[in-house]
């Protein structure tokens, strides 16, 4: 057992990562910021299944494609040719997302979290720097500078990680970092388009604070799906 927590640095992130949660759930007082850090909680021993055995993850994208797929007819509402367009793409992203899963959980694994963080950062940078808020009308509440300070802090994290702990090839990572960092923000408008048209405010609400499956993966669910078809394909 401590063998295996020896050499499974994501299993001891997500021990360092509940242990944290923990303490500020227990804490903080705030009721916003106490359902976020509960919702976090819920992530975070999810997670843990995607580390333990090739049953767990398998287990794990089982439950993650039913979800995600039952999140998504919901917000079906537009015109029968337009469902069928809609749906059929969102499942072919959905296949290339759980293939990449499957493939590179150690590298899902840290772009997940290198992406939860990018929306803080543009929450933040974008109340602080309201440059061109609403500057597009799928998420009137952005600004373009919370979008440059996500993009920016996708890839200078996303590329020390390829190169430093993956040990990726450098031109490689460069260009995995600045597609990932341009999409991460494309995928987050894109589900706030499907949800503005449908009048809702979350795909759902089994994780406090943070709605649905498919608001919380929203920026890595596009650049996911996109690399696990090309990786898909190419493996073939």
């Amino acid at each position: 057992m401590l063998d295996f927590l020896l050499k499974n640095i994501e299993i001891n992130l997500l021990i360092l990562f509940f242990i944290i949660a923990f303490i500020c759930f227990v804490s903080i007082k705030n009721d916003y910021i106490h359902e976020k850090i509960k919702g976090w909680i819920y992530i975070i021993l999810f997670s843990f299944l995607l580390f333990i055995n090739n049953i767990t993850l398998i287990l794990s994208l089982i439950i993650i494609g039913t979800v995600a797929i039952y999140e998504f007819i919901k917000v079906l509402k537009f015109s029968l040719i337009k469902n069928i367009i809609y749906g059929s793409i969102f499942l072919f992203l959905l296949i290339g997302f759980l293939y990449f899963m499957y493939m590179k959980v150690n590298l899902f694994f840290y772009l997940f979290i290198i992406l939860s963080f990018s929306d803080i950062i543009a929450y933040f940078v974008g109340k602080g720097i309201t440059w061109k808020k609403g500057f597009t009308k799928l998420s009137p509440n952005k600004s373009l500078s919370g979008v440059i300070a996500q993009i920016f802090f996708i890839f200078i994290i996303l590329i020390n990680i390829l190169v430093f702990i993956l040990e990726i090839n450098i031109f490689y990572s460069l260009f995995i970092s600045l597609f990932i960092g341009f999409l991460g923000p494309i995928g987050d408008l894109i589900e706030s388009y499907f949800k503005r048209k449908s009048g809702i405010k979350d795909m759902a609400n089994y994780i406090p604070g943070h709605g649905g499956l498919l608001d919380r993966i929203d920026s890595i669910f596009l650049s996911a799906g996109i690399v696990g078809l090309i990786y898909f394909f190419i493996s073939f």
